[in-house]
């Protein structure tokens, strides 16, 4: 299932590359080459022969390849000297750039600045679960890494992802946090617009918190009213099953 969480997270960065790119068209030759020097990051870094996102030559047509560098890391330089700042626009470039020319180890490390950096909530969302889906499965140059992916997870879900609230009660579960497993758990079993499925896990789950698996909380008559709540949604009560395919589903 790794697999299908990978191409299903790597959504997020067209969602931040979109949701963040201003659509007009970028200045071309001495202007370009201006706002260069004032510190602007443009809407796109330029390829290896000038050209920018749109396709137009951005300085001008006779740069020799070691000019067009020089430009190309002065842009990412301006960039990420905006991207230290939380700007979306600045993300938006990086992401986009490192995205197409496959460099994932670059990528990573943008997002992870506008991680600490950042303040727009979508955006964040975005960017948890991008790393989350890096650091849980492995991508090439980005090694597995529970810690970073916990960490990512919950930056996920504390900005708006329900997607992954089921995953994040279970990790912090799992991690001898309870309490905020718990609340997690309570919040998807209430909300009548999650899948019936979903109520089903995390009603379970709360029996299983209540039946002992938090010695804090323990209560058996709650747990009992959670797990029979939850077996009456489950497809397979008998191995109190709340997927069609216990073998197959990730849950």
């Amino acid at each position: 299932m790794r697999k299908a969480k990978y191409w299903k997270y790597t959504a997020c960065i067209a969602l931040v590359t979109a949701c963040s790119s201003d659509p007009t068209r970028s200045p071309t030759g001495s202007q370009a080459a201006q706002q260069l020097k004032r510190g602007t990051c443009p809407n796109s870094i330029i390829d290896s022969r000038g050209r920018d996102g749109r396709g137009n030559v951005r300085y001008e047509g006779s740069l020799t390849p070691t000019q067009i560098t020089d430009y190309r890391n002065r842009e990412i330089s301006n960039c990420t000297a905006k991207l230290n700042t939380g700007n979306t626009r600045a993300l938006a470039t990086l992401v986009a750039y490192y995205d197409h020319s496959g460099q994932a180890v670059d990528l990573v490390r943008t997002l992870e600045v506008y991680a600490d950096t950042g303040s727009d909530p979508s955006k964040l969302r975005d960017t948890g679960t991008y790393l989350y889906s890096a650091y849980d499965a492995g991508q090439s140059g980005v090694p597995q890494d529970s810690d970073k992916a916990f960490k990512y997870l919950g930056l996920a879900v504390n900005n708006g992802s329900a997607d992954l609230q089921l995953d994040y009660a279970r990790e912090l579960n799992r991690r001898g946090l309870h309490s905020d497993a718990l609340r997690f758990y309570q919040g998807i079993a209430r909300a009548d617009t999650r899948s019936l499925e979903d109520r089903c896990q995390a009603k379970l789950s709360l029996g299983e918190l209540y039946f002992g698996g938090s010695p804090a909380i323990e209560n058996w008559n709650i747990g009992y009213y959670y797990w029979q709540q939850g077996l009456a949604m489950a497809e397979n009560r008998r191995w109190a099953s709340c997927s069609k395919d216990n073998f197959t589903s990730p849950n």
